[in-house]
């Protein structure tokens, strides 16, 4: 397993993450909740041409606290690829008379 090196390039002005072609790579994350809350989904979407893991994690829960691993291994690739990965929260009803956040990161690798 092997983490992700965080590269800054000058011509796109913007940050990224560089990978290695056949190597294993997780995305971690833990939700955390004061209160019990309603249903809620997290996401994790990946391009299929470019991992030969699943193009869509999905994790439905309702549980005050959760920790999840997703592996992410990188196919044969090409060289000068761009893609990204997508991590989305969806949590629909209000909690606590608020609003929910919801949260959607892309990585550009």
């Amino acid at each position: 397993m092997r983490l992700l090196c965080h590269c800054m390039t000058h011509i796109l002005i913007r940050s990224f993450y560089k990978i290695t072609e056949g190597e294993y790579y997780v995305f971690e994350f833990g939700t955390y909740f004061n209160l019990q809350p309603p249903k809620y989904t997290v996401k994790l979407l990946s391009d299929d041409r470019i991992f030969s893991t699943p193009r869509e994690y999905e994790l439905r829960a309702s549980s005050r606290y959760d920790e999840i691993s997703y592996p992410i291994v990188s196919s044969l690739l090409e060289r000068d690829i761009w893609t990204s990965i997508l991590f989305k929260t969806e949590l629909k009803e209000k909690v606590n008379d608020k609003e929910p956040l919801n949260i959607h990161l892309e990585f550009l690798l």
